[in-house]
This record gives structure tokens, C-alpha cells and sequence, in this order.
């Protein structure tokens, strides 16, 4: 099983859109994407290797393919 399998077996909606409610300005948007809002908000947190050199959506990737550390107990 990997990560993301593993992350996804209890998603939510609510853990991917945040709903930033209705008296927002005109030029924000009212839904935005939960893990892409800040690193705190991501399954991979401290976990994904982001650096200078790695971009976000390169380290989730990375992070999400690997097989999850408890594996060998499944």
C-alpha cells in the first residue's frame, strides 16, 4: 500500500476545498485547495523532502508513490 492509498482510505472533502465563507472580496476566491493553502494543511508534511531544489508537487508525487512505513505489518 502506498501513502497516498493509505491517506485516502479516510479523505473528507473538507480535508482538500476550504471554504473561505461568503463575505469574502470579489477578487478572492471563496473555495481554495486545502493542502496547496500551506505545508500544515498536507498529508506529506515533514515527511516529503520539499527543498529549494524539489518542487511541492514533485516532493507529494515522490511521497505518495512510496509504500507506507508500515507496510511489512500488513
Amino acid at each position: 500500500m502506498t501513502n497516498f492509498e493509505k491517506w485516502k482510505q479516510n479523505l473528507k472533502p473538507e480535508d482538500l476545498i476550504i471554504d473561505k465563507g461568503e463575505n469574502i472580496d470579489e477578487d478572492e476566491c471563496r473555495h481554495v485547495v486545502g493542502i496547496a493553502d500551506n505545508c500544515s494543511n498536507c498529508p506529506a508534511n515533514g515527511k516529503c523532502g520539499h527543498d529549494f531544489w524539489t518542487d511541492c508537487g514533485e516532493a507529494f508525487m515522490e511521497w505518495a508513490l512510496e509504500e507506507t512505513e508500515d507496510a511489512c505489518n500488513e
